[in-house]
């Protein structure tokens, strides 16, 4: 199904560049090159970004209902984000063909598929009725810079 809201579509689209670039990683002939992949873990991690700080408050702040999908939203950023840590550290150490990075963006591809697909369901389906323009723009604004301050982790990377 396609979003009508255009910040939807655009978040669809980061959440399948994300995706695909994962997947050419695990199916490219060894030796590969960890460039891409840690550019799409940048490319997460902002986007893990701009949802905790710009989208999940203003939909929180208009719609209760939204509450408990976004906790799970929440703690599977969490999750995800231990998992983009571990990957990081294997590509550093130099190893982006070994067993252990390559399980890892499975194991990522896997939460991703699930995580994905329920945000894209519940809660970008909700951004064009409960968020003004305004909102909107702001929130493109902050995914289209992909910056992320230094240091930033969600807060339940950080908790757990």
């Amino acid at each position: 199904m396609v979003p009508a809201d255009p910040l939807a579509r655009a978040l669809e689209r980061h959440h399948q560049q994300i995706d695909d670039a994962i997947a050419r990683h695990v199916a490219a002939a060894a030796p590969r090159d960890p460039q891409p992949l840690l550019d799409a873990v940048a490319a997460l991690r902002a986007h893990i970004y701009v949802e905790e700080v710009f989208l999940f408050p203003a939909l929180q702040g208009c719609a209760t209902e939204l509450m408990a999908p976004v906790f799970v939203m929440l703690r599977e950023h969490g999750q995800l984000w231990r998992t983009l840590e571990d990957l990081v550290i294997e590509l550093r150490l130099g190893d982006a063909d070994g067993a252990p990075a390559l399980a890892l963006c499975r194991k990522l591809a896997a939460a991703l598929l699930h995580h994905n697909g329920k945000e894209e369901q519940v809660i970008y389906s909700q951004i064009g009725a409960l968020l003004s323009p305004e909102v909107c723009d702001r929130v493109q604004g902050a995914l289209t810079s992909s910056e992320l301050p230094d240091r930033w982790a969600p807060h339940r990377a950080r908790t757990a």
